[in-house]
């Protein structure tokens, strides 16, 4: 990292991979470096090797359009993080010819159902509150929306880009690479515990992870809850650590 672009991403993966492969799974925005990969790209890539392709989908419902996936074999994500309903609800899709070889982890009543939907239906003991937040979670979505609040959350990533690659940092893909409300950025000669110090103290609460021995990365997500007080307030705490670097603009 940073990673350029598409086929800078493809070439690395020819390089690695040159041989026919099983399966490919790739992320459609991937977590710690918070890049929105060419999924569509990389499943032609995997079924040109032969590969049943599997998107991990878990930044993607509610933050990019799922639908932009045809082609592939598998998708599975998460809800809780961009839909405001608790864990332990998501998705899963699979196309015709692999649905019956997908079963649930626990054996349950519904293990051998036909379908999907009824086989991870009743999945033992559990708590059906998450699921049942759904209608409402999708509806308080579309109102945010609506308000203009999710364009305002995508132009709050755009201004943390802008501001923390200002004082140093730098962004772990190019611009076609960068997803709409997670951004990362690799803070080259900052040890992650000096990071991690620094966050906590301020009261700060973002994702951080060790790149190498001396470089760390910080990822923000931007929410209706957000505003240019949060990413101000990181800029401020990250500028002494990076004031080594070249201020570039």
């Amino acid at each position: 990292m940073p990673l350029s672009d598409e086929q800078a991403l493809i070439a690395a993966m020819d390089a690695a991979v040159p041989e026919q492969v099983a399966v490919v799974q790739v992320s459609a925005v991937s977590s710690s470096a918070a890049l929105r990969l060419p999924v569509l790209r990389v499943a032609e890539w995997g079924h040109e090797r032969g590969a049943v392709v599997v998107v991990d989908a878990a930044h993607g419902p509610g933050h990019i359009p799922v639908a932009e996936w045809d082609g592939v074999d598998i998708a599975f994500g998460t809800l809780h993080k961009w839909f405001p309903v608790p864990r332990a609800v998501g998705i899963l899709w699979a196309a015709p010819a692999l649905v019956d070889v997908i079963r649930p982890a626990e054996v349950s009543l519904s293990w051998d159902c036909e379908t999907l939907a009824a086989r991870f239906a009743w999945p033992g003991t559990f708590d059906p509150t998450a699921r049942l937040c759904i209608p409402d979670a999708l509806e308080c979505r579309r109102q945010w929306a609506a308000m203009g609040e999710i364009t305002r959350c995508e132009q709050l990533a755009e201004y943390a880009s802008a501001e923390l690659s200002h004082v140093g940092a730098d962004l772990t893909g190019g611009t076609d690479l960068l997803s709409p409300r997670l951004r990362a950025f690799l803070l080259r000669s900052v040890p992650v515990d000096v990071l991690r110090a620094r966050l906590l103290d301020a009261g700060i609460r973002a994702w951080t992870g060790e790149y190498g021995e001396t470089a760390s990365l910080l990822r923000l997500a931007t929410h209706v809850y957000n505003d240019e007080d949060d990413v101000e307030l990181v800029v401020r705490q990250l500028a002494p650590l990076l004031r080594h670097r070249p201020v570039r603009r």
